[in-house]
């Protein structure tokens, strides 16, 4: 009876161990393209995944996806700033994470306002003549 409750144990931890626990995900890439856009402009995410299915994806932040669905790669965002997005992969074994940061710069297609002259004065003395003025700007004036 001692030896088949022992054989019996043995094979109970034979087989827990032996239990193939799969491969967990990897992410091999997370890109942004293009990585800088200008107000208004879009970038794609990519990303390429290895592991066991199934695999559960998450993006945050949130991106008005749920998690757990299947992201399909490429998607589209138009961040209104600078932002970093986080990809992480799940499944049974484990999981991995990434992030890329997809940069917002400002809207330069307006030009700057035209300067205004506060004050403009001339004076002429003999040969010479002097003129003086005042202005407001936006930024520098040339």
């Amino acid at each position: 009876m001692r030896y088949r409750l022992f054989f019996v144990v043995l094979l109970g931890f034979l087989i827990s161990c032996s239990g193939d626990e799969g491969s967990p995900p990897i992410i091999m890439s997370f890109n942004a393209s293009p990585e800088s856009i200008t107000e208004g402009q879009s970038s794609e995410l990519t990303w390429d995944i290895s592991g066991d299915a199934p695999i559960t994806l998450s993006l945050t932040p949130d991106t008005d996806l749920v998690d757990g669905v299947d992201l399909v790669s490429p998607l589209t965002v138009s961040p209104t700033e600078t932002t970093t997005y986080t990809l992480t992969a799940t499944n049974t074994s484990g999981s991995d994470s990434q992030t890329v940061t997809v940069t917002v710069l400002p809207d330069d297609s307006t030009p700057p306002a035209a300067p205004t002259i506060d004050s403009f004065a001339a004076s002429v003395s003999e040969q010479t003549a002097t003129f003086t003025w005042s202005l407001t700007a936006e930024g520098a004036v040339n």
